[in-house]
Parts: C-alpha cells; sequence; structure tokens
C-alpha cells in the first residue's frame, strides 16, 4: 500500500501523481516519514494550504530523483495538426516530438493532463519553459514548472 492513501480523501490528484512518479523514483523512508509528519499536521488541523506543501516537498523530490526536468501541466486532451490544421490527441509521442524541437529530449510521458518531460540538458527545460510557460492551446492556458 502507498504511503499517500491516508491523504486520499483529502487531495486525491496530488496521490495519483506521486503515485504515477512512484513508477521512476522511489522515497526513503526518512522522505517518507517527513512527508508523513507534514501531511498529518495538515490534516489534522484541515489546512489545504500545509497539506499541498507536504505533497510539493514529496513531489520535487521524486521528480529530481526521476530525472524529469519539466513538468506541462493543465495540456488539453487534443491539439491542431500542423500539416492540416485537424485535431490531434496529444499523446506522449505528440509530446516528445513537439519538445524534440526545443532539444534533446529522453523520453515524454503523459498522465492525466500533465507532460512529465526527460530533458538531456536542464538548460533546453529552462529555455522551453521561458517560451510555453502560460501558452493557450485549444482553451486551456498550460503551466510549466522546471524541476532543477
Amino acid at each position: 500500500m502507498s504511503f499517500v492513501v491516508p491523504y486520499r480523501s483529502i487531495s486525491p490528484d496530488s496521490c495519483k501523481h506521486v503515485e504515477f512518479i512512484m513508477r521512476y523514483a522511489k522515497p526513503t523512508p526518512d522522505e517518507i516519514h517527513n512527508f508523513n509528519v507534514r501531511a498529518m499536521a495538515a490534516k489534522s488541523v484541515k489546512d489545504v494550504s500545509k497539506m499541498e506543501k507536504a505533497f510539493r516537498y514529496i513531489w520535487n523530490i521524486l521528480m529530481k530523483r526521476a530525472g524529469v526536468n519539466l513538468v506541462i501541466e493543465n495540456v488539453p486532451d487534443y491539439g491542431i495538426r500542423k500539416s492540416d490544421n485537424l485535431p490531434d490527441k496529444i499523446s506522449a509521442r505528440v509530446m516528445h516530438d513537439t519538445m524534440a524541437e526545443f532539444g534533446e529530449v529522453n523520453n515524454a510521458v503523459m498522465f492525466r493532463n500533465h507532460a512529465y518531460v526527460w530533458f538531456n540538458c536542464i538548460d533546453d527545460a529552462i529555455r522551453t519553459h521561458e517560451l510555453i510557460n502560460n501558452m493557450m492551446i485549444d482553451k486551456c492556458i498550460i503551466k510549466t514548472v522546471v524541476v532543477a
């Protein structure tokens, strides 16, 4: 059983993202303990802001350990293909090919309207962030986070 399960009723999306990234990196027992202390304190006082900080703590650790260096949030299900202006499902392959225009990409994965991108060089992630953060795709404004 995952260590985030007790907090699923409070922050279900955060739990799912932490469980997803745990496919690529595992937390240490000390990191799990530190997360649980923060999350239990937030849960006991019903403080959503503190709960978000607890999840952000463990999420950042796991993202760095997994080697992800760019996260794109609020990715729409469909985009417009350049070749014929028709709707096209935004898949991991589409995201990989699109991000490859900004630098060499090791991997790109889609999960719940988030793209997790592994650039070979952090500078490519930073440059991509500067170019596409707050960009509108379809009717969604995407947000990007550089993990450094």
